[in-house]
């Protein structure tokens, strides 16, 4: 059964509110929502496990997505120049979609049993940086992903955009506490806890002696990099060497090279 298409044409329309002015904010204003802008990574959030609200493109557009979305999904159509005012930026991308969240489990929830390789950020900011992480984990076979605080938002618009929406594919966990949480792991000694760093004590990534033990790589802030405190609570510290005077790597390339370290192995 096709979608229901919706003709929309006052923007005080409730229907329209996820939608509202969503340019500074990266994301809609209710917080069990979230925003996929553009074909493709609307068709994405379609073919994935997250329940699609509804759908606003373009009037013309309209026909390319009656067949493509759930009948239980609002299909919104509205003019080119009305899209671009509700949404408050110069939209070219024809279409967006609302899609509802997930509960996000706490980081204990990880079956540890099952899964080899995990990434935690801690105060990563940026949502470009977020979003390039995620998607090279996904290329590297990883989708457990905890998040730590002051962290952006795993689903905000950006993210998906430059994930290229394989953040849809990741299994998220909440991680408040990344001091405790690496402490209790650490003690254990069934999970070993890698936090990324410049400091030159660290153990360079590519003479990281790996074991059967599931591996917790751990990234932080763009420009503070991880705390001593974490920096401390971790089992290791891993670093990549570097030449010709650079004195750091943007953190979602240095986190595709431990990536790809760790896939090595």
């Amino acid at each position: 059964m096709a979608a229901r298409v919706i003709e929309v044409s006052d923007l005080d329309d409730p229907r329209l509110a996820p939608f509202v002015d969503v340019r500074h904010t990266n994301q809609t204003r209710y917080s069990d929502h979230f925003l996929a802008e553009g074909r493709l990574i609307v068709e994405r959030l379609i073919a994935s496990d997250y329940a699609v609200r509804s759908i606003l493109v373009e009037r013309h557009r309209v026909p390319d997505w009656i067949d493509r979305a759930a009948a239980t999904t609002e299909v919104l159509s509205l003019t080119h120049d009305r899209l671009e005012q509700l949404v408050g930026f110069d939209f070219h991308r024809g279409i967006i979609a609302c899609g509802w969240r997930k509960e996000i489990p706490t980081a204990d929830a990880i079956d540890w049993h099952c899964t080899r390789t995990a990434i935690a950020v801690i105060g990563m900011t940026e949502p470009e940086n977020l979003g390039s992480l995620l998607r090279s984990a996904a290329a590297f076979g990883v989708n457990h992903v905890l998040i730590g605080p002051g962290s952006a938002d795993p689903l905000a618009r950006r993210v998906l955009r430059v994930s290229m929406a394989t953040a849809l594919k990741h299994h998220f966990y909440r991680m408040p506490d990344p001091v405790a949480t690496m402490r209790e792991w650490s003690s254990r000694g069934d999970v070993r806890t890698l936090a990324t760093t410049l400091d030159s004590s660290a153990v360079c990534m590519s003479q990281f002696r790996d074991d059967h033990r599931p591996r917790l790589l751990v990234m932080g802030n763009e420009a503070k990099g991880l705390s001593q405190e974490i920096l401390a609570a971790a089992s290791d510290r891993v670093t990549i060497p570097m030449q010709l005077g650079t004195d750091s790597l943007n953190v979602a390339v240095a986190g595709a090279v431990f990536l790809y370290e760790l896939s090595r192995r």
